[in-house]
């Protein structure tokens, strides 16, 4: 069992997308790399998801820390962290 990235609610190991909301999981991924842009290190996953690493010194932003698989930009139609 775990729980839904996106809704919160418990689903089973079987589901590769939440049966509720229809969200990826975030703990079925093969590979897992290290990365640095513009001077901020974050952890990768082949799934799409992204974990920024807090930089000590700076302000801790609500996407520091966390594992996301971003936002929806709707005038792109890329998924983004942060402010661009």
């Amino acid at each position: 069992m775990a729980y839904c990235y996106g809704c919160g609610k418990i689903i089973d190991d079987e589901f590769a997308f939440c049966p509720h909301c229809n969200a990826k999981r975030l703990d079925q991924y093969d590979r897992e790399v290290e990365v640095e842009f513009k001077g901020d290190k974050y952890l990768v996953r082949d799934n799409g998801a992204v974990y920024r690493m807090h930089r000590p010194g700076r302000r801790r932003s609500s996407v520091d820390e966390n594992w996301t698989f971003g936002r929806h930009e709707k005038s792109t139609g890329y998924m983004y962290i942060g402010s661009h």
